[in-house]
């Protein structure tokens, strides 16, 4: 969760400073995006901690049986969602945002998915659009 935290505020940081040299210059909609960007990772930032104190708590006894799968995964799952729109208005967005945003938006969002990939470790459950599925712990055999 902290190297989605830094990713995060890395790219925030680089929209931010792109909006405060006049990134206004390069047009209404540039600015719209970069804004939105903002929005965004603001999203990232709040959930951040959300996810942090439900992962602290699943390892306290009996705190796994408080929650289902589901609710695990919604947080995760709003980090990639946020930092996955702000990746996709920047690069595919036809002008040279995505040149100079590349691999700050790119980075956020891989350490995003890192979130939800350790929450599936935690867990012994796969995530994936349409619900968590349960599967055989890493040293079961065959």
């Amino acid at each position: 969760m902290d190297l989605a935290q830094l990713a995060v505020a890395n790219a925030d940081a680089k929209v931010d400073a792109m909006l405060r040299s006049g990134a206004g210059r390069h047009g209404v909609c540039t600015t719209h995006k970069l804004g939105k960007c903002q929005r965004d990772y603001a999203a990232v930032t709040s959930t951040i901690p959300v996810c942090r104190a439900m992962a602290e708590d699943y390892k306290k006894p009996d705190a796994a049986k408080n929650l289902a799968a589901e609710d695990y995964f919604g947080c995760p799952q709003r980090l990639r969602r946020s930092t996955f729109d702000c990746m996709e208005r920047i690069l595919f967005g036809g002008d040279e945002l995505g040149d100079m945003l590349f691999g700050a938006v790119h980075q956020a969002f891989e350490r995003a998915i890192l979130v939800e990939a350790m929450l599936e470790e935690m867990l012994g459950v796969v995530s994936n659009d349409h619900g968590p599925k349960t599967v055989a712990p890493a040293s079961t055999t065959w």
